[in-house]
């Protein structure tokens, strides 16, 4: 499932590197990503994962880190079981 996320923010961000990006840095922050990019990538791991993100959700701090978003798809698939 990480290699998935990667490989979202990867075409999202147009970068090749993200294997070398510290999974537990903001990637708001840091500047890997901006607010649209954040968007769309909400949207890639509703369609991805087939789970749905909340509005509330979507400011969820989980979802400001490739770790916190892993664990935060994880939580949601296993709440759909």
């Amino acid at each position: 499932m990480l290699d998935i996320i990667i490989e979202k923010i990867s075409k999202i961000t147009l970068r090749e590197d993200l294997n070398l990006f510290d999974k537990d840095e903001d990637i708001l922050q840091s500047g890997l990503i901006d607010s649209f990019g954040y968007v769309q990538l909400l949207t890639a791991l509703e369609d991805e994962f087939s789970i749905m993100i909340g509005e509330e959700e979507q400011f969820d701090n989980r979802l400001r880190t490739i770790n916190g978003i892993l664990k935060f798809c994880e939580e949601k698939l296993q709440n759909k079981k």
